[in-house]
């Protein structure tokens, strides 16, 4: 029992080391994405009459999870599967070319505030990483 216990112990520290933080710029990688997604005005379907949005997203080779930051806002997040990118309006062509390959890009992580944020976390401030 008390080996079973410190495995867990061990295995919880660890994962929660890995997590990231709100602070400071991040470095990820993984799989650029872009998805159709239900925006205004309900955010629910588009097939039922609501605009399309279409953003880009990163989906890292595994689940990410997020500590609590300094501010309510900023919640403890697990297993996000997929990032949005919260992106400049040049970024968007400069990054078409690289849909669906494996990139490397940095910038600071916010917690999702309106409708139009369509995952727990997003990347603002977003560079790539070569």
């Amino acid at each position: 029992m008390i080996r079973w216990l410190a495995a867990l112990l061990a295995f919880t520290t660890s994962a929660q080391a890995a997590c990231l933080s709100y602070q400071g710029r991040v470095r990820l990688e993984g799989v650029l994405e872009r998805v159709v997604l239900p925006g205004p005005p309900n955010y629910s379907s588009v097939a039922e009459g609501d605009r399309a949005e279409t953003p880009f997203l990163l989906r890292p080779a595994t689940p990410i999870c997020v500590t609590q930051g300094s501010t309510v806002q900023e919640e403890a997040e697990h297993q996000m599967p997929r990032l949005q990118l919260l992106l400049e309006a040049g970024q968007y062509q400069t990054l078409v070319p690289l849909l669906g390959r494996r990139v490397r890009l940095s910038g600071q992580l916010m917690h999702a505030q309106t409708g139009h944020h369509h995952t727990a976390v997003l990347l603002q401030a977003v560079r790539r990483e070569r």
